[in-house]
């Protein structure tokens, strides 16, 4: 029975969209997808209907578009090129993502892990929204990419290579135990093995039976098919507290290196930071290589906020479940009413900030943090100068300092008498700035 490509909600809205516009007789050209449009409605628009695959259990599945007999390839090539230019569309299409997965906040995240330049890049994400599952999905889509239009690699070369082809990728995957990279890893491993979409589409990449003919292929590391011989697998796991040496790669891909337990641990997560940093070296070309870190802040000043404040050449992204615009962030899952929901059982939990901290992605919110950021007050200079713009602060400051008490004046040649210290003791230490004349006598009078 040939597996078909559904299509989705996306796709029936857009195909109906293209319809209106042919009967207003507009043009229905598809538009060409090239690798800097990673729009959803011209990515979805790229797969103009379904498409079967044939003998999905061959060696080698063949493909031809709904409703014909193979004679016309034109849609299966629109889909192959705007997956390998689109990881969003890659996402929806290939890796199930069409069942959950929105343009916003989706695409958004798609659109920031596949820009290069940078090379090194964070992606803060609130809990819940599918983050875990883009970099699963990316880390296939690295291996897909076609030679001299590799958009991960588009200088030419994968690491010390003389070229850029996606099969000869090779990516270590981390979270903060090597456990939870294996689960990661068995997902991925799942979706290869039962996908006969992704070996029909790109063959080269993909083994027909892994379990013989991979070198390695376990929930440690997988190795896919490629023309040159590495001791390195395709993709390796690893976790914050492992150690790998005499291994060398040319991606980084580091999904939660902390988590909850972190959180009151101040040497836990000293121990992420300098990991990271020690992870650096296991790649082969630091000019060219990949490191992508993706998590949800944990405290206040967890490995996050030191890597962005710290680390000058990381280009970051945080989202937030609420825009500033009030409106929630992926509003299909998680409006405002579900997000209040949880906040409030968060502070029933004895946990208010994590509210902050995992979805509002805010490690300076006023709920978690004493001092307030808004106070603070800025300058900058202008020549030689320092200018500190006028605040109704300085107003108050002002009127303080004159409600100052002034000190008494006497006339000259008062004289001080036990009578007069009495009646003006206290102004006498204040005029004399806290020292006074002093009889025991008269103060025992």
């Amino acid at each position: 029975m040939p597996d078909t490509v559904p299509m989705t909600s996306y796709e029936r809205r857009f195909a109906a969209r293209r319809q209106a516009r042919q009967a207003r007789g507009a043009s229905s050209e598809i538009p060409s997808i090239g690798n800097t449009d990673t729009s959803a409605d011209a990515a979805l628009l790229a797969a103009p209907g379904e498409i079967v695959v044939d003998h999905p259990a061959a060696e080698t599945p063949s493909l031809r578009q709904a409703g014909t007999l193979g004679e016309s390839t034109y849609a299966i090539d629109l889909v192959r090129s705007t997956a390998e230019t689109s990881l969003y569309y890659f996402n929806l299409v290939f890796m199930g993502g069409h069942t959950l997965m929105q343009p916003q906040p989706h695409q958004w995240y798609c659109d920031f892990l596949q820009q290069v330049p940078p090379l090194r890049k964070l992606l803060l994400a609130p809990r819940g929204t599918l983050k875990t599952t883009t970099t699963e999905g990316m880390l296939v889509h690295f291996f897909i990419q076609p030679r001299d239009t590799n958009i991960y690699f588009p200088h030419g070369r994968i690491g010390y290579l003389a070229h850029n082809e996606g099969r000869s990728t090779r990516v270590l995957l981390g979270s903060k135990g090597s456990d939870l990279s294996e689960e990661k890893l068995i997902h991925v491993r799942t979706i290869i093995e039962t996908n006969a979409m992704l070996r029909a589409f790109w063959p080269q990449c993909f083994w027909h039976d892994p379990e013989r003919q991979a070198t390695a292929w376990n929930n440690q590391r997988l190795f896919l098919p490629r023309a040159e011989v590495f001791k390195e697998g395709s993709i390796e796991t690893t976790g914050v507290s492992a150690t790998i040496t005499g291994e060398h790669f040319n991606v980084g891909l580091y999904d939660d290196l902390v988590d909850e337990k972190d959180r009151f641990s101040p040497g836990n997560m000293d121990r992420a930071y300098n990991w990271v940093h020690a992870a650096h070296f296991l790649l082969d070309d630091v000019e060219h290589a990949h490191e992508i870190f993706l998590g949800t802040h944990w405290t206040n000043n967890d490995i996050y906020v030191r890597m962005k404040r710290e680390d000058i050449g990381l280009e970051h992204r945080t989202f937030s479940a609420i825009l500033d615009d009030g409106s929630p962030l992926w509003p299909e899952i998680f409006p405002i009413t579900a997000l209040k929901l949880i906040e409030a059982k968060l502070i029933n939990a004895g946990k208010g900030d994590l509210y902050a901290l995992n979805y509002l992605n805010d490690p300076r919110h006023q709920s978690i943090v004493s001092f307030d950021v808004g106070q603070i007050r800025y300058w900058r200079i202008d020549g030689d100068r320092y200018i500190i713009d006028d605040d109704p602060r300085d107003l108050a400051l002002v009127q303080d300092f004159a409600r100052e008490r002034q000190a008494t004046q006497y006339p000259s040649g008062t004289r001080l008498t036990p009578a007069f210290y009495h009646a003006h003791r206290d102004e006498l230490r204040d005029g004399l700035k806290g020292m006074w004349l002093r009889n025991k006598e008269w103060d025992d009078a």
